[in-house]
């Protein structure tokens, strides 16, 4: 062995590797529409009857930040509404039946304003040759025994929990039980797989506790913002070991981190790994298991719609997007023993083949949603992505009309070789 091999081999750990882009192949595509509704169990509260009665302004716009400057759009879906919307899909678990579990956020984007929106999970089965998603049953979480270390927003015998709650944007089923990572503690949540919370294990990590501006544990160590916590949950292949994914960098870093769990000890290891975005800024919303020391996850900017047609400065947000979709990426990544999720193929999610002109659109596919938080496996070569459709605050496919929930489905080969 030369001595240039044998260097090559001791720096190998410290070198940054340069992932593969690799094409996906749009094979599939189901729409469920923006005003899908829940059907809601008769001895629910009269609170959530009625749903989006605390969202400010017109109700109809939205406003958040993009590097430091603020920009609203109507998207002409309205609140307050009767029911529940079927919206703000954060996270989905494939099942070998053809349907797909999915979990909503906490309702309207924040806890003062979403006491009236029930959390729940949502089995949905696509429908790909009609292009259409049809709702199969409804899980909605509760808390009767008081398990949970918050007091419940909506009082009810029952225990039914709402988005001033818990801010749920990941989840998954592993053996006898539902887990699921939040934001507003965060936490990871253990709940029978009927919806009844079990336990709330808090974020730790080298022994420290995580916690978010929404938490009131005192012994917190480690302080992250409002929003930033368990945006992905990945599950191990025997369901032994779960990986949970914070959505922004802790205190002092530039990297984001993915922390284990034990499932069957119910504790952390204290291993973790640390991942630096393909693009600085850029935030992690999905994550899922890929294969033995390998994940999947969702790499994305805060931009939203397509460049085309450019945007003017005098135009209005009606006609164009003025922050467009530039960074939308599925990355693949090792867990390296070094302590690193190291990237080994990305897949750009702003340019699909669709050689079958799906959904209308032409040879190319495009995602430029806001937010992109659900990515999970289909057999082996294929992944179901989809949006956040942030109802009613979304219009990223079309300038000033609310999203669809869009289920792709991706011919992924490359992604996997």
């Amino acid at each position: 062995m030369s001595r240039f091999t044998l260097l090559l081999l001791l720096l190998s750990p410290f070198m940054a590797s340069a992932a593969e882009p690799v094409q996906g192949k749009l094979v599939g595509l189901a729409l469920l529409n923006r005003n899908a509704t829940l059907s809601l169990p008769t001895d629910v509260p009269q609170e959530f009857r009625i749903s989006g009665k605390y969202t400010s302004g017109a109700r109809t716009e939205r406003i958040h930040s993009v590097e430091g400057k603020s920009k609203g759009r109507r998207t002409g879906a309205f609140v307050p509404l009767p029911g529940q919307p079927l919206q703000g899909i954060s996270d989905a678990q494939w099942m070998a039946d053809g349907t797909v579990w999915t979990i909503t956020d906490n309702g309207f984007g924040a806890k003062t304003n979403s006491r009236d929106a029930i959390l729940s999970l949502t089995r949905l089965r696509p429908n790909f040759a009609r292009g259409t998603v049809a709702r199969v049953e409804t899980l909605y979480l509760r808390d009767p025994d008081r398990v949970l270390p918050l007091e419940h927003a909506v009082q009810s015998k029952e225990g039914w929990l709402s988005g001033a709650d818990l801010d749920p944007e990941s989840f998954r089923f592993a053996g006898d039980r539902l887990w699921i990572g939040d934001e507003f503690g965060p936490y990871v949540l253990e709940f029978t797989t009927d919806g009844r919370a079990i336990a709330a294990h808090p974020a730790v990590n080298d022994g420290q506790r995580i916690c978010a501006p929404d938490t009131t544990a005192s012994d917190c160590a480690i302080a992250i913002g409002r929003s930033k916590g368990f945006e992905g949950l990945a599950v191990s292949r025997g369901g032994h070991t779960l990986y949970a994914m914070l959505e922004a960098p802790l205190p002092g870093d530039h990297n984001l981190t993915i922390l284990e769990f034990d499932l069957r000890q119910r504790r952390w290891t204290g291993r973790h790994w640390s991942y630096t975005p393909l693009r600085k800024g850029s935030a992690v919303g999905a994550l899922t298991w890929s294969a033995d020391h390998e994940l999947l996850l969702i790499e994305r900017d805060d931009g939203e719609g397509l460049l085309v047609p450019p945007c003017p400065p005098e135009a209005p947000d009606a006609v164009c997007f003025r922050d467009p979709a530039l960074h939308k990426q599925l990355v693949r990544v090792r867990l390296t023993a070094q302590g690193r999720a190291e990237p080994l193929r990305t897949m750009d999610l702003l340019h699909v083949s669709n050689p079958r002109r799906l959904g209308g659109f032409g040879t190319e596919y495009a995602m430029p949603f806001w937010t992109i938080e659900t990515v999970t496996r289909v057999g082996r070569s294929q992944v179901l992505i989809a949006n956040d459709n942030n109802f009613p605050f979304s219009a990223s496919r079309h300038p000033n009309r609310q999203d669809d929930t869009e289920f792709a489905l991706i011919e992924a080969r490359e992604l996997f070789r």
